[in-house]
């Protein structure tokens, strides 16, 4: 297996810069994973899923071009919530996937994307829907 890039956080001012780094950056960064693996950390994993503990009601997958556009279009909705200071990218070793974090005077809001060798999956907090 070849050589991971190296990716360190980084602060974006808008949807689309955030969007553009979690994918041409920091998912190149990210091990690819098994399928089974995410679904069972989105969903199977009781009180420590992502469904538990971030409340999401959507596990998005695709080829990039339609997860991506998933997710932008949530950046989009973010953005327009009062009070958001930055979008924050960063890869999140110990889940092997990379994430934008939506960061609010006292809180974050986490959209995160893994990829498998044919495609990709994209989640959020109960916000985060396809459409």
């Amino acid at each position: 297996m070849g050589e991971l890039a190296e990716f360190e956080e980084v602060e974006c001012a808008s949807a689309e810069e955030a969007a553009r780094v979690l994918f041409e950056e920091a998912l190149p960064a990210t091990p690819v994973q098994d399928e089974a693996k995410i679904r069972l950390e989105y969903d199977g994993m009781g009180l420590s899923s992502i469904v538990s503990v971030w409340g999401s009601r959507q596990l998005v997958e695709g080829p990039e071009p339609v997860v991506r556009e998933v997710v932008l279009r949530n950046l989009h909705r973010i953005a327009r919530a009062p009070g958001l200071k930055a979008f924050a990218v960063v890869v999140v070793s110990a889940k092997k996937c990379a994430q934008v974090n939506a960061v609010f005077p006292t809180a974050f809001v986490p959209v995160r994307v893994w990829r498998t060798s044919e495609k990709l999956f994209a989640c959020g907090n109960s916000l985060f829907t396809a459409d």
